[in-house]
């Protein structure tokens, strides 16, 4: 590599400081190779990587919360008037289902299938609760649009507090829920999983109560809010 002389042009040799045709100061800076600062070079780097680390953390933090925080479950509650009344009503149900009287039919609030459900159906069943989910409390609602809204309330492992929701369309024939879409905690949960969430809905009937309700029920149809209950006839 060469210097050329800024003066005169003249190439000379690299090393040269003075040029050896005019004895001018040659510009030895001009040729030199930026120096990079290697130890700043590796501080940017890992600020960099400390902040995409910090970035994905808080994702998994955000993502945690979403699936663990539990919702908050619509606050309800029925007196010990109406709750005696809520019982007497299945209890009413219950004959009518034995007797084989078709076409009767009961009508009760969202409220008071939660309370029968927690304390009454699901008393004598041995519900397969799976992966260490425990639950404390299922509860029923219907929106605005018609659609059934059932909240399930829980610890899995016995320790760590979460809800699983699910969201649908009743259907009496078979009677079932058409689910839409299911939640656990204020997260979705996608297609492929959403099995593993409805089965923790599924409680067990094959016997008690809820065997004789599902077996004796004709049809579930939503009425201003509210399901009413039409009886299976067994007479001829």
């Amino acid at each position: 590599m060469m210097i050329k002389c800024k003066e005169c042009g003249h190439d000379n040799e690299l090393g040269a400081i003075f040029c050896r045709e005019c004895g001018g100061k040659l510009d030895v800076e001009a040729i030199q190779p930026d120096v990079i600062d290697k130890k700043a070079s590796k501080n940017v780097v890992g600020i960099l990587r400390n902040l995409i680390s910090a970035v994905l953390l808080i994702g998994l933090i955000v993502v945690l919360g979403l699936m663990f925080y539990p919702q908050k479950m619509t606050s309800f509650e029925l007196n010990p008037a109406q709750q005696s009344a809520a019982k007497d009503k299945l209890n009413y149900l219950l004959s009518k289902i034995d007797g084989g009287y078709g076409d009767s039919k009961y009508v009760f609030t969202p409220d008071e299938v939660t309370f029968l459900y927690n304390n009454e159906l699901t008393k004598d069943s041995d519900e397969e609760q799976g992966a260490g989910f425990v639950i404390e409390d299922m509860q029923f609602d219907i929106d605005d649009d018609g659609f059934v809204l059932v909240t399930l309330k829980g610890k899995l492992f016995g320790k760590v507090s979460t809800t699983f929701a699910l969201k649908g369309v009743l259907n009496s024939d078979p009677l079932s829920i058409e689910v839409k879409n299911t939640k656990m905690g204020h997260l979705p949960v996608p297609g492929f999983g959403q099995n593993k969430v409805v089965e923790k809905f599924t409680p067990g009937t094959d016997k008690g109560i809820m065997k004789q309700l599902i077996d004796g029920i004709d049809s579930v149809t939503l009425t201003d809010g509210k399901f009413t209950v039409k009886v299976k006839s067994k007479k001829k």
